[in-house]
This record gives C-alpha cells, structure tokens and sequence, in this order.
C-alpha cells in the first residue's frame, strides 16, 4: 500500500514540473496573432473524378484585424488536377474566427500518382501593413488513374505466349479476338438456343423481345471489347476517357433504340389489339397518344444521358424547360381544359360513337367522333357536321337519347269538343298506337292516355308511346295523321278555338 501510495506522489510532482514547460512551449509556437487550427486528417486517396477537402480553422487571437489571403498549390502537379478555396481573402476581427476549406479535385483523365497540397496563409496587420507574416499547411493525397490498365496481360493473366505474341500489340490483337469470339457465341449460339426455349413457352412476347435485343446485345458486346483491348496499348488517360465516353454514348443509342423497338413493336402493338376487343372509346385515342408521347420521350432521355457523359450539366436546360412548360401551360389553359374534358367524357361516357343525343341549345345530334380535344356532331335537321370544345359538353346538359335502350317516349295531342264521349276518345287514341308497327308493345312501354287539360274550349288528351330512337320523326308524324283520321271517322269534333264576344247598347245603360 506504501508502494502505491509512493508512486501516486512521484506521477503527481513530475507532472508539476513538467505542466508549466509545456504551456510555456505553446505559448511560444502561438506567439503570433493569427493561429491556425488543423481540422481533421491531412491525406487521403481519391480516383480519377474525385476530390477531397481539407478544412482548418483561423482564429485571430491579438488586437488587430488581419487581411488573410489564402494560396492553395500543387507542388507536383499534373495534367488534371485543380484546387479550389472558399474564400481566398478574409477579414478576422480580434477575437473572430473563421473555417476555411480548400478542395483538391481529380479529372477523369488524371494518371495514378501521389499528389502533395500547400497552402499558403499570408496574413498583413491593417493598423500596421508593414507587419506581416506567413504560415504553411501541407496535405497529401494518393490519386488512382480511371484507367491505368497497359502492359501485356491477357485479362488478368500474364501473357508468356512466345514472340511476338507476347507484344503489347499481340496482347491488344489476341484480347481483341477473344472478345469478337465471346460475341459471336452469344449472337450465333446462346440467341438461337434462348429463341427456341422461347418459341416452345406459350409466351410468344418472349421470343419478340429477344428478337429485338440481339443485334444491340452483338453491338454492346463488341464496342465493349473493342475499347477494352485498346486499354492495352500505351495512350494517355484522356485518350482512354474519350474512348470510353464514346463507348457509353453508343451503348445509351443502342439502348434507345431497342427501348424503342420494344415500345413500339410490343406494347403499343399489344395495347392497338386490346383497344379493338373492347367497347370503351378511350383506348382508341390513348393509344396513338401514349405512341407518340413514347416517340418524343425515349430520344429526349436518350439524348440527356449522352450529353451528361461528355460532362454537360443539364440542370439549367430542364430548370428552363420547367419555365417554358408553365408559360406553355398558361397560355394552352384552354386547349388543356378540352384535353381534360376530353379525357373525362371518354372515362365517364355520357355518350357513345352513334348516339343521338340533345344539346341544351334544343339541336338534335347523332355523336360522329369523341376527340381528346373537341367532338363532331351531325345535326340531324341541317345535315351539317358540329364541331364542339369538350369543356362545352363536360360543363353543360346533354340528353342522351340513345340510353338506355335506344328508345325516346313522345306523345301526340289532340283536342276534343265538350260533350264528347271522354272515354270513348282513349280507347280510339289506344287503338290509333296498337295499329302503328313501329310503336313499342311491350309489357313495361304499353301506350298509354292521358286528359291533359279541360280548357277553355276543349278537352285536351295526350297519347304516350314508346318508339325507337332511329322512327321517332316519322312515327310523330304518322300519329298525328292517323289520329285525326281516326276521331274524324268516329265523328268526334276537333274543335278550332273560338271566343264569344258580347255587344252591349251603352245609350240603354244610362237610361
């Protein structure tokens, strides 16, 4: 116990001793006025298209404020390498501090190597400009080339093939034909075998499809080995980055167009043959519309990515693009307005492609078309095409006189003279509708008659019956016609309107 009691007191005086030297050491490496703390670890690595930031913070620990200008340099630079700084000059006030960040940034092309960073903080008092020091800070970073591959290995063996076989050419020629080797079994063997297996499934998309992919999988596979074999041969990284920009923008054409193919030739050939076995009139007019917005669409997706792979930002072309479709949109409000109603009399079907429908104008029409953005009408009287915004259809009464079952319920009056046989008049107007053929006789629509009205002069009935759609004009006509021949034959009296007017002798009044 006396041991550790001993050896508890030794630690507690060395450490005495010792404190005061080592405050008086850091007092003496932070005599200046602007310290710079270190944030952080000072390496690191990175590929080619990378970067990697450095952060230190400066604190101005005297009375003066200081102008601080910031130099970040490459001691061994190269070909694509750059650095960038938040602010290359600052202001501290006493007792201010700030963070500064210094960004090291590696190109797709840069090559493998071990990249050192100085930056150089100059710091000048601005009550004394003549007072002024400088203060380093190192980084360092180990960068990795994007493509770095060279020498003569066949993949990743070593090729020991003899002379001259072993070149780097004869590696490049027999890599090469490996690679055309590799896509001609695929294109000529897996291909035709995977057709086969697809043919005996019951899902013939399967063989469509890979009819399609063939070919582009044969361009893609070769372009591919192609650009890997010329890995090989001894040409500069940025060789190697355009080679493989190339690569890609040919590999997203390729893409598109069997994205396409695949679009066009099976699902819109598909949706084309669904939209023929069914009733609804919307598939017919969202088919060629999703065809076309599929024609648009795909190239301009394909076009973005080819642009995005030779390093050009699209951010500013889709914000101007979301500018241009909001002005579009305010201007095109009303055509969009027809689309959406459009849309909306092919969902909720009002009416159909032939019915005979009344507009709230009292015109008769016989449907012609359902557009997305208007609707043809054949005026039945006029025999002219109308042509009608949809917003005007989707907004306003229509009857529908084809639902629900092609048949229009219409009546024929007459008037009958006071003192008439009242009941005698409803059976001869029954048996007027039971002797027209084209008057409906089923147990729901019977004809039936009404005594509308004890007028004036007359009596006034109405004969009700059911006929369809298609005779209702003529079958009015001949209602009439037969009911007049009918009441005239019976000898009951149609009477005209008549008013009786009295006379009186004023002179006798005053009398």
């Amino acid at each position: 116990m006396r041991r550790v009691i001993a050896t508890i007191i030794s630690i507690l005086v060395i450490l005495i001793i010792i404190t005061p030297s080592v405050a008086l050491a850091e007092s003496a490496e932070s005599t200046e006025p602007i310290n710079i703390i270190d944030v952080g670890r000072y390496e690191g690595n990175i590929g080619a298209s990378e970067s990697i930031k450095f952060y230190w913070v400066l604190y101005n620990s005297g009375t003066n404020p200081y102008l601080v200008k910031i130099n970040p340099v490459i001691i061994n630079e190269t070909d694509g390498m750059s650095t960038s700084v938040t602010e290359n000059h600052i202001v501290l006030d006493p007792g201010q501090h700030q963070t500064i960040t210094v960004t090291l940034d590696a190109s797709q092309g840069v090559p493998t190597h071990q990249s050192n960073l100085v930056v150089n903080f100059e710091m000048k008092d601005l009550n004394s400009p003549l007072q002024a020091f400088s203060i380093s800070k190192t980084a360092s970073v180990s960068v990795t080339a994007l493509f770095d591959k060279g020498g003569a290995k066949i993949f990743v063996w070593e090729n020991n093939l003899p002379a001259p076989l072993n070149s780097i050419w004869g590696t490049f020629l027999i890599v090469l034909l490996i690679w055309i080797i590799i896509a001609s079994i695929i294109h000529l063997i897996i291909f035709p075998l995977a057709r086969r297996i697809a043919r005996m499934s019951k899902f013939g998309i399967s063989n469509r499809i890979l009819r399609i992919i063939r070919m582009p999988t044969l361009i893609v596979i070769t372009t591919y080995g192609l650009i890997d074999s010329l890995g090989l041969l001894p040409i500069s990284a940025s060789t190697h980055v355009i080679l493989w920009q190339i690569y890609r923008i040919i590999t997203i054409s390729v893409i598109a167009w069997a994205t396409y193919r695949i679009f066009n030739d099976i699902i819109i050939d598909f949706a084309e043959k669904w939209a023929k076995r069914t009733e609804n009139g919307i598939d017919d007019v969202l088919v060629p519309l999703l065809q076309k917005i599929g024609m648009l669409i795909i190239p301009i997706f394909a076009i973005g990515a080819a642009l995005s792979v030779v390093g050009i930002d699209l951010t500013l072309a889709v914000a101007s693009l979301g500018v241009v479709g909001l002005v579009v949109g305010l201007a095109a409000q009303h055509s969009l307005g027809n689309l959406f109603s459009g849309l909306l009399l092919m969902l909720d079907r009002p009416f159909r492609v032939g019915d005979v429908v009344k507009l709230e104008t009292g015109e008769i029409c016989r449907v012609l078309k359902v557009g997305l953005r208007t609707t043809q009408l054949h005026s039945t009287f006029q025999n002219s095409i109308i042509t009608l915004p949809n917003d005007m259809l989707a907004n306003r009464k229509v009857e529908n006189w084809s639902r629900p079952d092609n048949r229009h319920s219409q009546g024929t009056e007459v008037r009958v003279a006071y003192g008439t046989d009242l009941e005698k008049v409803h059976k001869l107007l029954l048996q007027v509708a039971d002797e027209h053929p084209d008057v409906v006789k089923e147990p729901s629509k019977m004809p039936y008659v009404r005594t509308a009205r004890l007028g004036e002069t007359a009596v006034d009935f109405k004969l009700w019956y059911w006929v369809d759609v298609a005779n209702m004009w003529r079958v009015a006509s001949d209602m009439r016609i037969a009911v007049e021949k009918k009441l005239r034959q019976e000898g009951i009296e149609i009477p005209f309107p008549q008013s009786v007017v009295t006379l009186y002798d004023s002179s006798s009044r005053r009398d």
